[in-house]
């Protein structure tokens, strides 16, 4: 497994090369814990092995709730099984509903192969590919944050809150 502990968001520019599903989720968490305002991921269905894990939630639940204005907005394109397995992004997502936001992208933005996560619009966890954990992340690289920010902000204009992962009030 990687050894980030030394890498700081907003500082550190180096490239850092991901092979497994552990490297992205050992990665994810010490981005979300160096968070303070914004979190984006574009997902297909919310990678249980990386984003369904106490570590993550609580990093996210300290991020959302510490600071006024912060703000998760997550699009996925399959949430079926998450929300009929019980992810526990979702639970904290339904338990926070003014902080973490769950949107379907439109047809026209289901298309896109590749998964990432956006903090701070500053570091970034990226996969080419949905479907494999190969991929990059670096804490600190404007220019692939701009394009992939501006990216998600188009398929997020055009999206849906998702029905599969409201909160339902009985």
């Amino acid at each position: 497994m990687i050894d980030i502990s030394e890498y700081k968001l907003g500082e550190t520019t180096e490239i850092i090369h991901l092979d497994s599903s552990d490297d992205n989720r050992v990665t994810a968490i010490a981005l979300v814990q160096q968070g303070i305002r914004s979190i984006d991921i574009f997902t297909r269905h919310l990678d249980k092995p990386i984003y369904d894990n106490s570590e993550f939630i609580s990093a996210i639940k300290k991020m959302a709730l510490g600071h006024s204005r912060a703000l998760v907005r997550i699009l996925v394109q399959d949430s079926n099984k998450a929300a009929r397995e019980g992810h526990r992004l979702v639970n904290l997502g339904q338990e926070i509903t003014s902080k973490i936001k769950f949107h379907t992208p439109s047809r026209e933005h289901t298309t896109h192969i590749e998964a990432f996560m956006i903090v701070d619009s500053t570091g970034l966890l990226h996969r080419r590919q949905l479907d494999r954990y190969n991929g990059t992340a670096n804490f600190n690289d404007p220019k692939q944050v701009r394009e992939l920010q501006a990216k998600f902000d188009r398929a997020w204009e055009h999206s849906e809150p998702d029905p599969h992962l409201r909160r339902l009030s009985i």
